[in-house]
């Protein structure tokens, strides 16, 4: 079978990396083909699900509930029922004009569902295909076999595909899923040619078209694909999604055994470390799927710490469906004894009884407890993905500028990643060799920054509050950073101070050197807009006193087609040493109290810096359990800066209020943290300025990012109660 060429977000969907990311809005996605740019033309998403001619038609799920043995996404059994026409906005001159006339559909099944059918036979795959004729036809079974997207075909059948909706397409298999099965399988269909991408009414007007229901888990995998005869480019996948909405093609498949869906079933995505002091209640993030056929309403789960076992109970205010994925807040109480300790926990109970699946162990993560009794405020640091062939980066730039202005370039770290966009339009110049694998990962679009390695965030404006919950987070070190040009480099000393004892090989520094004032053609479509509708701008951004610049700067327009300006740009990544590339910067036990130092040369033919007076070098302090940057320091070569050095003190007079019988507030740990139902809540400085504000409907945090006297407002109608606390 061909091999199947998956693009940059296509491919993390089919894997289904579970990842928690609270802050995230992707601004440009960045998707990658050989033949043209699918993705740029997918801007029809405001058309909907068009109901399909001639009325529904009815499956056999109709007016039952969903099988447990069966392979999919629904929910109650009824959805796929009710598909409908769906625009790809992929038009059809395009795909004839890059000689593409294959079409088909796959489905990605995550790891953790398959899971739960090991031991059965796939016998049936049903599927419904758009009007049309088909020929070179295959039912496929697959995996991802590599980090390229290439798929390793497990088993595959010549069918005969027939279109339209009224033709239901369900043909034998004998796969029996094994138990050394490892990761997602993808389940579909694919034909050679297709004369459905021929042009129609309906594509004239949103292009080509597919059938598709509205999935209710809102979590679906799969792909549309798209590919070419003899040429050796193999297939295109990529996925559909209209006003935030998820739709999948209609493909089920039945399966014959012992095994299949259970009715009261939670997996553990994903637990995060707790940072927090010594005998106190603190929150830790999970992420939290059901895998059961039934809503999750609650869960119950233990805790066992090495001072015990602790049992706690969340309740959903709203319960989570059938593949439904949410990140929550799970309470535990930290240990009496400060330092790093581990932990485990386990989910022991869904809506009141067993959890129904534990073969796999998915129902428990493991984990560490941070107990501190002196801490220190994080510092954070924005790694920025950019590119000078994305026109919208030229809003990150600004982003950036508005960033350093607003939270003090000494109180963070500033990187900006340069990578490959579109080398057809530009490749390039300032991209970091040794930064190339971090941008390939993470930069699912762009402009976005990771804050910390563990928050994405849209660059411009939202990246701040990220930051600032980053500084209203307790820590347990300080670090400090020097930087010198030397004859053989630049010379960089760390220091690092811890308030707990670290056990060896536990904490890592990761180097980097970058570049301010750097020129270069950037492109712009901030300037070419201003270029075609001065007007529209002016509306949109003339008080924007960071982005207007970047819409109005002088620009030149280049093969009749791409406006590119010349941009100075500060915090260019030069190079990066990341924690545990090198003995020299992975650190050594050390006491509480005790400074540990850690020096490293870096050779300037490495760095590749135009202009050696204008470097910045930084340290990052990173846990190795987890992968994020605890806290870090950044300066100027031929200076120094130190981490927060003030130690953390929390609330020192606060009280808690309930006087008014609507409003509960407390203070402790840099923030206001407030229960109440239909609420407003506002925290205020000294000054009297507004610090952050947030509508409550249940618990909310509300942090203060600062030190300082604060008050928090409350409000409810005409119902209004305040309090004070010295953070």
């Amino acid at each position: 079978m061909k091999k199947f060429l998956l693009t940059a977000i296509s491919a993390a969907f089919v894997a289904c990396v579970a990842v928690a990311q609270p802050i995230a809005q992707p601004f440009a996605s960045k998707i990658s083909a050989n033949a043209f740019r699918m993705g740029k033309s997918m801007a029809n998403r405001n058309a909907g699900i068009m109901p399909v001619e001639h009325g529904m038609h009815t499956l056999a799920h109709e007016n039952t509930t969903r099988d447990p043995k069966e392979i999919s996404f629904q929910v109650t059994g009824n959805e796929i029922s009710k598909f409908g026409y769906v625009p790809t906005g992929i038009p059809a001159s395009a795909l004839r004009q890059a000689g593409i006339t294959g079409w088909g559909y796959c489905m990605a099944i995550p790891a953790e569902m398959v899971d739960r059918y090991v031991g059965n036979t796939i016998s049936k795959i049903n599927f419904y295909a758009y009007p049309g004729t088909y020929s070179d036809s295959k039912i496929f079974i697959g995996q991802l076999a590599d980090a390229q997207g290439n798929i390793k075909n497990l088993w595959e059948k010549e069918v005969v595909v027939k279109g339209g909706n009224t033709r239901l397409n369900s043909y034998t298999c004998d796969y029996k899923i094994p138990n050394d099965l490892k990761g997602e399988i993808i389940i579909g269909w694919y034909s050679g040619a297709a004369n459905c991408l021929s042009s129609d009414t309906l594509s004239s007007k949103y292009g080509i078209m597919a059938y598709a229901y509205a999935d209710p888990t809102g979590n679906g995998l799969g792909a549309y694909m798209l590919g070419t005869e003899g040429d050796g480019k193999g297939f295109l996948l990529n996925y559909l999604q209209f006003d935030g909405l998820v739709v999948s093609s209609p493909i089920w498949v039945e399966t014959t055994g012992d095994a299949g869906l259970k009715y009261n079933d939670a997996a553990l995505y994903y637990i995060d470390d707790v940072r927090g002091f010594a005998g106190k209640t603190d929150d830790n993030t999970l992420q939290v799927a059901n895998m059961g056929l039934d809503s999750m309403r609650t869960f119950t789960y233990t805790v066992n710490t090495t001072e015990g076992e602790q049992k706690h109970t969340y309740n959903f205010k709203k319960p989570v469906p059938f593949f439904g994925t949410v990140n929550l807040p799970a309470s535990m109480n930290l240990p009496s004894k400060t330092g790093r300790s581990e932990a485990t926990l386990t989910i022991d109970e869904v809506n009141g009884v067993a959890d129904e699946y534990t073969e796999k162990e998915e129902n428990e993560g493991k984990f560490n407890f941070i107990t501190l009794e002196n801490a220190y405020h994080r510092t954070p640091v924005v790694e920025e993905l950019t590119s000078v062939s994305c026109g919208n980066c030229p809003i990150g730039l600004a982003g950036m500028k508005q960033l350093v202005d607003t939270i003090g370039e000494n109180n963070l770290v500033a990187v900006s990643i340069h990578g490959d966009y579109d080398k057809n339009i530009k490749e390039d110049p300032l991209k970091a060799s040794t930064y190339q694998e971090f941008f390939t990962k993470y930069a699912e679009s762009l402009p976005s920054s990771y804050v910390n390695r563990e928050i994405k965030a849209y660059p411009h404006g939202e990246v701040i509050d990220a930051c600032r919950f980053i500084q209203s987070q307790p820590c347990e070190a300080t670090i400090s950073v020097e930087g010198k040009n030397g004859l053989r480099g630049t010379d960089i000393t760390a220091k690092v101070k811890f308030s707990i004892d670290v056990p060896a090989e536990t904490y890592g520094i990761t180097y980097v050197v970058t570049e301010d004032g750097v020129k270069t053609d950037q492109l712009n479509y901030l300037a070419q807009l201003y270029m075609t509708q001065p007007e529209k701008v002016d509306s949109a951004f003339k008080n924007d006193p960071y982005i207007y610049p970047y819409c109005t700067v002088d620009s030149k327009v280049v093969n009749n087609k791409y406006v590119f300006s010349n941009l100075e740009m500060d915090y260019v990544a030069r190079y990066v040493m990341h924690a545990g590339t090198a003995e020299d910067n992975i650190l050594p036990a050390a006491k509480a109290g005790e400074e540990v130092k850690n020096t490293i040369t870096i050779k300037s033919a490495l760095i590749g810096a135009s202009n050696k007076a204008n470097l910045r070098v930084a340290a990052l302090l990173v846990d190795k359990n987890t992968g994020k940057i605890i806290t870090a320091s950044q300066t100027k070569v031929g200076s120094s800066n130190t981490s927060d050095n003030n130690a953390f003190t929390g609330i020192n007079n606060a009280t808690v209020s309930a006087e008014n019988g609507f409003a509960q507030i407390d203070a402790a740990n840099g923030a206001f943290v407030v229960k109440a139902e239909g609420a407003v809540a506002q925290v205020y400085d000294a000054q009297g300025r507004l610090v952050t504000s947030a509508h409550v409907d249940g618990e909310t945090s509300l942090p203060t990012w600062g030190h300082g006297v604060y008050v928090i407002r409350v409000t409810k109608g005409n119902q209004v109660t305040s309090q004070k606390a010295i953070f």
